[in-house]
């Protein structure tokens, strides 16, 4: 877990995926045992903390809780939840939720 900047997230963001963007979160799955304890390492989650910030105004909350969420969603990418998977299912939740 890495708690950085926009700049480094928007070179990691063009390096890997070729976005030419920052992002809130980047996830890179390594699926590997750790050699000392034997456990599987799910991999790296990356955060921008100046965009933790932004989207914690924004929504409204403090930016701890911001970086919570930010944690569980890196998390989720690392275990196969997609972003058009998440997409998807909060279309299908609006959807359900309108008169």
């Amino acid at each position: 877990m890495v708690i950085s900047s926009d700049a480094q997230l928007l070179e990691l963001n063009r390096q890997y995926l070729g976005i030419e963007a920052p992002t809130d979160v980047l996830s890179f799955q390594a699926d590997e045992l750790d050699p000392e304890t034997g456990r599987r390492y799910l991999g790296d989650v990356i955060i921008s903390y100046p965009r933790a910030q932004a989207q914690a105004e924004v929504g409204g909350h403090a930016v701890l809780d911001e970086l919570q969420l930010l944690v569980v969603h890196g998390v989720l990418h690392l275990l196969g939840t997609t972003t058009a998977l998440q997409k998807k299912k909060k279309r299908c939740g609006q959807c359900r939720r309108k008169p």
